[in-house]
């Protein structure tokens, strides 16, 4: 098993850790690994009740 560590940064340089991931998999596509990230924010933002989740882009208005 590997433990992958990623990091969210801003153009404006704000970093944050965001996601650490347990890779069971000797090989895998960056697709996969995308994938993944996506289903564990969706996971993580329907549960919590009502509250904006600050990783998803939220559009403003013209």
């Amino acid at each position: 098993m590997v433990t992958m560590g990623f990091v969210d940064e801003t153009t404006a340089g704000e970093r944050r850790e965001a996601w650490h991931p347990e890779i069971f998999e000797e090989r895998m596509t960056l697709r996969e690994v995308v994938r993944r990230r996506v289903f564990q924010e969706v996971a993580e933002h329907n549960a919590v009740d009502g509250e904006l989740f600050p990783r998803f882009v939220q559009p403003v208005g013209d």
